[in-house]
């Protein structure tokens, strides 16, 4: 999986990750960022690797999406105009991207099609 730099993630999360390994570089390792926007909690398990990326969002305390993805080659992040998001890229190009938005608001969007 192909991660972009450090800073960026730590920027959109807006927290350090916590580290398997912190002698392992981030490439090789599972990373774990969590954070909070109003009401919702996050929590992303990176594990780049083995081409893996989990999610769980609680609302309020209660779950409302968990996902355990493979087979995620990229991660991009985009932090533009007031929005931030992370979106990952699939080995199949008939799996559009899965956006995940942390900024304004939280929001999920994927497709089993790609729309490009």
């Amino acid at each position: 999986m192909i991660l972009p730099k450090d800073w960026e993630l730590i920027g959109v999360f807006e927290a350090e990750p916590s580290i398997l390994d912190p002698r392992v570089p981030w490439a090789y390792n599972k990373l774990t960022f969590e954070t909070t926007r109003g009401d919702d909690k996050i929590r992303c398990e990176i594990e780049p690797g083995y081409d893996q990326f989990k999610l769980v969002w609680w609302r309020n305390s209660f779950e409302i999406v968990n996902v355990d993805l493979r087979r995620v080659i990229g991660l991009s992040v985009c932090m533009k105009d007031g929005n931030e998001s992370i979106s990952l890229k699939f080995d199949s190009i008939s799996v559009g991207p899965l956006i995940l938005q942390l900024k304004p608001t939280v929001r999920l969007t994927f497709a089993t099609h790609n729309p490009l």
